[in-house]
């Protein structure tokens, strides 16, 4: 691998970050398939890699989705195509409305960055939330979810 790739830089979709020497001499460019930062390296300048193996690893810029967990004891059912509102947790704290693009079919473990109690295990549904263009939030971000009175909301809770 040659090039100027290094970690933490900034790169857009479609730049090349990299050139990869093939054993017959040819030179490939190695194209960022997003906008974002190079997170971990995976071979260094100089280095022989084989085929398929990962050079980096790349953080999107910005989020496109939310994964959430509901917790059975919560009152709501969550559908695709329903209209939740997203707020930064900063005190200065944008909100946008988004809509939700899809829900697990079952319970699964709650990572834990999201557990309401980091002492226990929790359960939840997840729903992946799709954002809307003009939110910029960094992947891993955590948010606030709101969930619109009336909609989704199981009476039998």
């Amino acid at each position: 691998q040659e090039g100027r790739a290094r970690l933490w830089t900034l790169w857009a979709a479609g730049q090349v970050i990299a050139h990869v020497r093939k054993a017959s001499g040819d030179i490939v460019d190695v194209i960022a398939p997003i906008d974002g930062r190079i997170v971990k390296l995976g071979a260094r300048a100089g280095e022989s890699v084989f085929d398929g193996e990962k050079l980096f690893s790349i953080a999107a810029n910005h989020g496109t989705s939310i994964t959430t967990y509901v917790r059975s004891d919560q009152p709501m059912r969550p559908e695709p195509g329903m209209e939740v509102n997203i707020r930064e947790q900063s005190s200065a704290g944008s909100d946008w409305r988004a809509v939700i693009e899809r829900v697990g079919a079952q319970y699964e473990r709650v990572p834990a960055a999201q557990l309401h109690d980091r002492k226990a295990e929790e359960w939840g549904l997840p729903v992946v939330i799709a954002l809307p263009q003009n939110a910029n939030l960094k992947p891993g971000e955590l948010v606030y979810i709101g969930w619109l009175p009336g909609v989704g909301l199981n009476p039998s809770k």
